[in-house]
């Protein structure tokens, strides 16, 4: 069986089909130069999947739902004036 570190790589990292051992415990040691490459810090997840004969490791994000949503209405404008203080802040609530 074949190990994937995201096909996302291939061709930008000199090198990218490494080779790592599997360790006592069933972990991996990634390759720093792909760790690197991917943008990955210690306690991320990776999704983990056969495809065909490879083990396919693929980074992945997660964003609670209501911090996703005040994402996309900052991106889109949708943002109050700065307030100078909290009772300002509840004022406008009140209103």
């Amino acid at each position: 069986m074949k190990t994937v570190i995201n096909s996302r790589v291939a061709g930008r990292v000199p090198g990218t089909h490494m080779r790592v051992k599997v360790g006592t415990n069933r972990q991996l040691a990634i390759p720093k130069a792909l760790f690197d490459t991917l943008k990955l810090s210690p306690g991320d997840y990776l999704d983990v999947r056969i495809k065909e004969d490879a083990l396919v490791l693929t980074p992945q994000e997660f964003v609670d739902r209501r911090i996703a949503e005040g994402l996309r209405d900052v991106r889109a404008g949708r943002v109050s004036k700065k307030f100078s203080s909290v009772d300002a802040l509840m004022k406008s609530l009140t209103r």
